[in-house]
């Protein structure tokens, strides 16, 4: 898929039906919040925001939360008294990701393929003079 054709990933909503309390490992009751996605995100997209999420992680002093990403949203757990700001890094990281992965596939097609590379291989061959 070319950079031109790609759809930008958006939140859309938030998936009530998986949505609701669970238990940590250390025995705390949390929230889960299932947030449901424009689009099927592509595998290289996933690891692209995995990615953002990571670095948010390292630079923020608040820490967020880790997000796992599926075929249909996004899951973050918290407090639901830190649901906003979490939503709110969760949406700057999503557009984050977007933006890195449309240079990085703008980046891939500017790269030569195998066979193109094959076939200017031959084209330099053919011309040289010896």
């Amino acid at each position: 898929m070319s950079a031109k054709n790609i759809q930008p990933i958006t939140i859309t909503g938030c998936n009530r039906g998986k949505t609701g309390p669970m238990l940590t490992t250390d025995y705390k009751l949390i929230a889960s919040f299932y947030f449901t996605l424009s689009a099927p995100p592509a595998e290289e997209w996933i690891h692209v925001f995995e990615h953002v999420r990571q670095e948010r992680r390292l630079q923020a002093a608040d820490r967020p939360p880790p997000a796992r990403v599926d075929e249909r949203g996004i899951v973050i757990k918290c407090r639901p008294s830190e649901l906003q700001q979490h939503f709110d890094n969760l949406k700057t990281d999503v557009a984050t990701a977007n933006e890195q992965y449309a240079q990085m596939l703008a980046r891939a097609a500017q790269t030569p393929t195998l066979e193109s590379l094959l076939t200017e291989i031959e084209q330099a061959l053919a011309r040289l003079r010896l």
